[in-house]
This record gives structure tokens, sequence and C-alpha cells, in this order.
């Protein structure tokens, strides 16, 4: 016996016709179903590289690489599949759009004579579902009534998507604060919509990750927790990564010469000081990119922070963590949901955009405009970022997904989360959180 049970299931390659991989399914000492793709070339150099990778994945093995090499390079009668290096949009090459999950999963419009596509990249550890998505709408959704912070976070969770459509490559916001004010429940519910909020990413691992960790949140989010007080040089160099819009957030040295790894993301950031007074500490400029893609937010818009209806709760402390429990118990369905929706009726939602974005941004513009004067184009930059977020909340609320199942709805649904704006102390347009109105 060579190994446990496996088996080839495609040899996936990149559009071009490059990069072929084996995608294989195999059983783990549990008896559990384990998916897993590597490049081909593996099974010809015999590195073991690839099978350090199976067995990390739980499949019992009895012989050496080289005899589990030969057994996958013998398989015959194997399908094709399409190549896809990061998660988001993927454009066949016959033009047929589909959007990959971080998890792997593919949401394609119904045609039985596509090839399938299969993300090259592992996906990521641990559980990225759980509970129900009618569980998600009692127990989590239902907490953000009364709390715009809150509303704001689900509606930017579903936002990636809308960003290749809309010509956007990046839309961050950095909610800033001190310690307890609920920065990390506001990024830990945005992350509930799409998998398990304990996944919840710190700034130190962008210090080297950016690169990773935007290649797993394209088209989708990057939530980034507690930007320090007194950050290193890696940590700096990250931050303005994501101002360099050549890069469009790489910190890796590796050429690209015609852009194709830019990088179309929604950042949500928390600190506990202003970005900008972060970089004059170590004598740095804030680069005008950066105040465009990093919009700051002080976390004071409640009573208690971030949070304003507490729903009967003691205290604010009570009220997260009843909301974490109620996290952890469901999460992971909205956006699958919000995808199914959109992936349905693609032309007609960039149609709806199109229409769309230009009336909202106008919209968030004039409540903008009572700010202290911004940098030359900024205000309706930022404006048109706060109005995708108010249109990609406006999808969901109406589809159902985001309404509460009993009771009353919040005026103007998700979008609530994004009222008049106030005036911001810390910069341009140091942007302000749009504040929501109250339930009806």
């Amino acid at each position: 016996m060579i190994c446990g049970p496996i088996r080839v299931a495609s040899f996936p390659r990149c559009p071009d016709h490059s990069g072929w991989c084996v995608e294989v399914e195999f059983l783990d000492r549990r008896g559990r179903l384990q998916r897993s793709t590597f490049p081909a070339l593996e099974l010809v150099t015999r590195s073991g590289k690839f099978l350090t990778q199976l067995v990390d994945r739980g499949l019992a093995i009895h012989s050496a690489a080289t005899g589990v090499a030969e057994l996958l390079g013998k398989w015959q009668r194997v399908g094709h599949s399409w190549r896809a290096d990061c998660t988001g949009w993927f454009e066949a090459p016959a033009g047929r759009m589909s959007f990959v999950r971080a998890g792997g999963g593919v949401h394609q419009s119904c045609n039985a004579a596509a090839e399938p596509i299969v993300l090259a990249a592992p996906p990521p550890a641990g559980s990225q579902i759980t509970g129900s998505l009618s569980g998600w709408q009692d127990e989590v959704a239902a907490r953000a009534l009364g709390n715009p912070a809150l509303i704001f976070a689900i509606s930017a969770a579903v936002t990636g998507p809308l960003l290749r459509p809309a010509g956007v490559d990046t839309a961050g916001f950095n909610f800033f604060g001190p310690p307890s004010v609920g920065k990390s429940l506001l990024l830990r519910m945005a992350l509930s919509c799409s998998g398990d909020p304990a996944r919840l990413v710190p700034w130190t691992a962008a210090q080297t990750g950016l690169h990773r960790l935007s290649t797993e949140a394209q088209d989708g989010l990057l939530p980034l927790d507690g930007f320090p007080r007194d950050p290193d040089a890696r940590l700096i160099r990250a931050l303005l990564a994501l101002a360099d819009d050549a890069g469009a957030g790489r910190t890796d040295p590796a050429p690209d010469p015609d852009g194709g790894s830019r990088f179309r993301r929604i950042v949500l950031s928390t600190s506990e000081l202003p970005l900008a007074t972060s970089l004059r500490r170590k004598k740095k400029d804030r680069p005008a990119a950066l105040a465009l893609r990093m919009i700051v937010i002080p976390a004071d818009h409640g009573c208690h922070g971030l949070v304003g209806n507490l729903q009967g709760h003691a205290d604010g402390a009570a009220f997260a963590r009843s909301l974490e429990r109620s996290m952890r118990r469901h999460h992971g369905h909205l956006l699958p949901a919000f995808l199914d929706r959109l992936i349905a009726d693609l032309d007609q939602v960039t149609a709806d955009l199109s229409d769309a974005l230009p009336r909202l941004s106008a919209e968030m513009e004039s409540l903008l405009a009572a700010q202290e004067t911004a940098l030359p184009g900024a205000l309706s930059r930022i404006a048109e970022r706060f109005a995708l977020v108010s249109h990609a909340g406006q999808r969901a609320d109406p589809a159902g997904f985001v309404a509460l199942r009993s009771g009353d709805r919040p005026r103007g649904g998700v979008a609530s989360g994004l009222g008049v704006a106030r005036r911001g102390r810390h910069g341009p347009i140091s942007g302000s959180l749009l504040r929501g109105q109250q339930p009806q």
C-alpha cells in the first residue's frame, strides 16, 4: 500500500494554458474528505513538497514521495479545470465571470458546459461556516439595529465583489480610539459575514505578510486589527504600501510590469491613534494616496464608543460578550448568499451600480462638504467609497439577507449606517462615519 485513499480530481491550468496543477481528493485519517492542489511540476521533480502538504492535511503515507508521485502521475481519464491563483472574480477565456471565495467555494451562473474552477492556494484552516443564515440574521445582524457602525461593518463586508465593476481598487476605513470602545468587535462582526470571526488578523501580521493577506482578500475583506502606537519600520512600510497604486499593497519585490498583481480589497482597520499621528511620530509624511485609501474614522459614534444601542444589556461589555457568543454560533453565511444573488444577474447588477453610484456619491459628497478643505479631488473619491459601501448594503437588505426576521426594520435598511456626516478633526476629510438613523 502506497498511501491512504486518494484520487486525482482534475488538472487545473491558467487561462493561458500554462501553470498546470494537480487537484486531488483524499480521505484523511479520520475519514473526512479533503481536497488539495499543487503544481504538476512537483510530480516530476520528486521534491516531496507536495507530499508535505498532503500529510499536513491528514493523508496516511506508507511509502516515499516517489511512490505517491508515480501513482498520481499515471492517473488517466481525468477532466480539466481552470486554475485561480487568488480569491475574487475569475474570467474564463470565453469571458464568463465567476467568483471564488477564500475557502475555495465557486459561484457561477448555471451552465452545465462550464469547466470547474479550482483555487490553487490552500484554503485557510478552521471552520469558515457554522450555524445558519437565519441564526445569523436573528442573533447577529439584529444587534446592528440602532448601531450605525455595526451596520457599516456588515455593508463593508459585502462591498468587495462590487469593487471591480465600480472601477475601485482599494477602499479602506481605519477606526481609531481608546481601548474597549468596540473597534475589534466591529471587525469581527464584519468577518462573521464571510467566515470565522475568531480569525481576526492583527496589524503585526502585515509586517511581512501583506502580499499574502491581500491575495487571500482579493475582491473581499481585509481586516487588520490594532495598528500599534509605536510601529516599527516594517509596519510603517506595510501601511505605506496600501497607498502604492502601482503595487496596490504589494510588499514583496517580485516584478509586475503589467500591473497584473493589482489588488482590490476592502480594508477595515483599527488603531488607538490616527494613522497620520503614528506616521508623524516616525517622522513620516502621510501620502495623499493613503488619505484616499485609508479614511480615518473616530470610534466615538455611540454612547459606548462604536455601540449606541445596548438592546437591553447592562453595559457595553455585556453587549459585546453576547454578540461574540452569537457570532461563534453563526458565521460565514451572508457573503455566499449575497454572491449567489449577485452572480445570478451580474449584468443587471453592473447596470444598477453604474446608475446608482454617481447619485449616491453626490449625496455623500454633499454630506462631507462641510468638512475642512480636502486635497484636490479627494472629496469626490472619498464620497465614492462611502457610496459604494452604502450601495452594497442596499443590495443586501432588500434581498432579506440582513433584515430582521421579526419586528420593525430600520428606515433605510443597511444603508442607514451612512447617515449625516460630522466634522472630522484629523486631516483632510478625516472621514467621520456617517451617522445612522434609529429604528422607527
